[in-house]
């Protein structure tokens, strides 16, 4: 058994929470994703402290082990310092990885493991993909008007099903408990008093208890699941059994369910009902959302949906002048397995086989059927977000290591590029010419549409694809709740 084991079983689970939760609230203020802490006890040859990095990811892992392994009534009579526990993990974490498998696998196999640690770690470090993850799954499920949700029960039917309220007041009151989040890892405990709603605000003591406890899971549950420690991204307070608090896990989380929630919920939804009709209806509504993209930013004629044949065909053929993209485009997500420090490779592989092998094989009949005299960019599009597109692209070097210019794009970096178009034709040119650049026998991750894109600063482009910013929206939904409170410090004062 490691001394990281060890150690945590003769700790307090409640305590050990509570300290690591509140780290992460510290960390995301200061906007530091590495916590530097001193290792007591252990000194350099030179006499100098000695200190360990705990990284937001870190966290959640911590706390999962001391549930699996620990209890609340654990209060052993040695302190174990912040510091010391984490020391103990980074040593349990080099034991318990898979390295193993790296000495005798094949590089794009390494590329593999490296992309699913990578992806995790990215996430935390650039969060402006919240704003737009939540952006575009807001328009597509609720805002546009020009996308069809061929569903039996629609979203707003089952949030309300669910908790009572509408689309907007969920997202008003996952706002609030958001913010309840950065004043301590309790929120309940702000909520003082019982709150008999006078004003006739959503952001009811009631409510948020109701939305917490939802998105909460007990001990049992935590030991129970196969998600393992990634039951926390789903379900991100934590019941604990002695004081029966809901605390939180990790601050960061909490952004992340803001992001992808309305989504999680409707899917699950129809998971739990053991029905395909989410999946297939996504599909046709991001095809929808592809349709609205074009219209707003291509001009009429320069674009068109491939029609369906016998054989299986790309979906679109979007008319950049200089070039044609040709895209085959896939709603299906990564299992979150995959972006984890020690990532599962049969799901990334199976992933590749269901997803990618299917889009490049569309893709290759469609080039085969095509008769166009200008070059072809051939485009597997994902609603995935992924930020090293460049290592995915390197685990498989017989599709993208070819001369036929077959990209992997996520829908981002295809909304920066219809924006670039209809803003600054001669930049999106230049795009467009180094993605025709032959990549045979180069180095991938110099070609792959992420670096091609930090090349050229696209990253930074202030880009607006919808009528509305519903995150502003969301907020600004939020804060008119939030005046109809009376709010004094960092204290809710409820009225009776």
């Amino acid at each position: 058994m490691s001394n990281f084991i060890q150690a945590i079983k003769k700790i307090s689970t409640e305590k050990l929470i509570r300290e690591f939760a509140d780290i992460s609230i510290e960390m995301y203020k200061k906007d530091n994703f590495l916590c530097n802490l001193i290792v007591p006890n252990i000194k350099r040859y030179d006499g100098k402290k000695v200190f360990t990095q705990l990284s937001p990811w870190d966290i959640h892992r911590i706390q999962y082990h001391s549930i699996f392994n620990s209890n609340d009534y654990r209060n052993s009579n040695k302190e174990y310092p912040i510091g010391q526990i984490v020391h103990l993990y980074r040593k349990f974490e080099e034991d318990d990885s898979r390295t193993e498998y790296l000495k005798d696998a094949e590089w794009h196999d390494v590329n593999k493991y490296i992309f699913g640690m990578i992806s995790e770690q990215a996430l935390y470090q650039d969060k402006s993909w919240i704003t737009s993850n939540f952006n575009r799954n807001y328009h597509i499920l609720v805002g546009s008007n020009n996308i069809v949700r061929k569903l039996t029960i629609g979203l707003n039917e089952i949030i309300n099903e669910k908790f009572g309220w509408s689309v907007n007041e969920y997202i008003s009151i996952q706002l609030f408990v958001c913010v309840l989040c950065g004043f301590g890892c309790e929120p309940l405990a702000l909520l003082k008093k019982n709150n008999a709603n006078k004003k006739n605000t959503v952001l009811t003591k009631s409510n948020v208890e109701r939305f917490i406890k939802y998105y909460s899971c007990n001990y049992k549950d935590v030991r129970a699941s196969n998600l393992q420690m990634n039951i926390f991204y789903s379900k991100p307070f934590i019941h604990t059994d002695n004081t029966k608090a809901y605390v939180l896990s990790n601050y960061y989380l909490v952004l992340w369910m803001i992001s992808n929630s309305i989504y999680w919920l409707i899917r699950d939804y129809y998971k739990e009902l053991d029905s395909n009709e989410f999946v297939n209806a996504f599909g046709i509504m991001f095809e929808d959302y592809l349709k609205e993209l074009a219209a707003k930013f291509l001009l009429p004629g320069k674009w068109q949906v491939i029609e369906k044949s016998k054989t299986k065909s790309a979906d679109f053929i979007f008319d950049f002048e200089d070039a044609v993209l040709v895209v085959e485009q896939k709603s299906s997500l990564m299992h979150l397995s995959v972006k984890q420090q020690n990532p599962d490779l049969a799901a990334f592989n199976d992933f590749y086989n269901k997803v990618i092998c299917k889009a490049y094989k569309q893709l290759k009949t469609t080039r085969e059927e095509l008769k166009l005299s200008k070059p072809i960019i051939k485009i597997i599009l994902l609603y995935e977000t992924i930020v090293n597109i460049s290592l995915f692209e390197a685990s498989f070097p017989y599709i993208f290591n070819s001369n036929e210019n077959y990209f992997i794009m996520t829908i981002h970096e295809l909304e920066i590029m219809f924006y670039l178009w209809s803003t600054d034709k001669n930049k999106c040119r230049k795009l467009l010419q180094m993605m025709l650049i032959e990549r045979k026998d180069k180095i991938i991750s110099k070609y792959c549409i992420t670096e091609i894109y930090k090349e050229m600063g696209l990253y930074s482009q202030d880009i607006t694809v919808y009528e509305i910013d519903y995150y502003k929206l969301a907020f600004e939904n939020y804060e008119n709740e939030l005046n109809k409170l009376n709010v004094v410090g960092d204290e809710i004062i409820w009225e009776d």
